[in-house]
């Protein structure tokens, strides 16, 4: 599981660059949607591998 927390911090910290060059409120987002995709790709990845 830690694993996946790691991956996400580097997810990230690889987007920090890319978002301080936006205002702030669309960072606010870009960081949403990174957290969001995120999430949704760790569970659509281990969900099926718990089932089995």
């Amino acid at each position: 599981m830690s694993i996946d927390i790691y991956d996400m911090v580097a997810k990230l910290y690889y987007l920090l660059p890319i978002a301080l060059n936006v205002p702030a409120n669309r960072l606010l987002v870009a960081y949403t949607k990174a957290i969001i995709m995120t999430a949704t790709t760790t569970i659509t990845i281990t969900a099926p591998a718990l089932l089995l």
